[in-house]
């Protein structure tokens, strides 16, 4: 009976040990095989990422779509363009050059410009020499063509037509008197000009139209750079002597 439990543990302790390496022997054969079935699928996963790379292409033509549509803003441009055309409306400005001098008081002057023969009228308030006066050229409308004596001959003329006391603001100091241009002689070589006139001098009343007169004529005939000297007769008599002070003449 001893001996039998002892041999008993043995056979317990070898189908123990069957048991165990019977266990252990399969797992070391399909180890392997199951490495080389799992590495398979694992090449299957790296498809998928690339589908998804392709799907996330579409999306960016989608963005570069909408800024195309952001030039809408170039019409706005186009208007501010329009916007210098009221610039244009200082073309009103050559309306207020003044035109020929004429008879009326209301009417305008025109300046003179190097092209045209001037005339003289009175600017009054200046402080000029002339009783505080100055005498103002204003373009009798005569053409200069280089002929001193008909050019001088044909702004007297002008000048005389003037009947009102006031031309576009200018006083007029022989709007009273009647004056004619008889004849007009240039000398070339010593720049002395004659010039013969008819009429009558009737003065205003003011102590000061002798010096305003004579500043009107004078300055006139003696525009000329050529003319250096001058000898102005009315009805044969000196005119310079008549208007040389101011005082009265009856």
């Amino acid at each position: 009976m001893e001996l039998q439990k002892p041999l008993g543990k043995l056979m317990l302790w070898m189908l123990f040990l069957l048991l165990v390496t019977a266990c252990s022997a399969p797992t070391l054969v399909p180890t392997p095989q199951a490495s080389k079935e799992t590495a398979l699928p694992a090449t299957n996963t790296f498809l998928p990422p690339s589908a998804t790379s392709t799907a996330t292409e579409e999306p960016t033509a989608t963005l570069t779509l909408t800024p195309s549509s952001t030039p809408t803003q170039l019409p706005p441009t186009a208007t501010a363009t329009e916007t210098p055309t009221p610039s244009e409306s200082p073309t009103a400005l050559p309306t207020e050059t003044p035109t020929q001098a004429t008879g009326d008081s209301g009417s305008s002057v025109s300046y003179p410009s190097g092209g045209y023969v001037s005339m003289y009228l009175i600017q009054e308030g200046t402080g000029g020499p002339i009783c505080g006066d100055s005498a103002f050229p204003i373009s009798s409308g005569v053409e200069r063509k280089g002929d001193v004596a008909s050019e001088v001959s044909a702004a007297l003329k002008q000048l005389f037509s003037i009947k009102s006391e006031y031309v576009g603001g200018f006083l007029n100091s022989l709007h009273r008197s009647r004056f004619r241009v008889n004849k007009v002689k240039f000398n070339s070589d010593n720049g002395l000009i004659t010039v013969d006139l008819q009429g009558s001098y009737r003065p205003t009343g003011d102590p000061c139209d002798n010096s305003r007169v004579r500043a009107q004529i004078w300055s006139t005939i003696r525009q000329y750079e050529e003319v250096k000297a001058t000898n102005i007769y009315l009805a044969g008599i000196p005119f310079g002597d008549r208007v040389s002070n101011d005082k009265q003449w009856p």
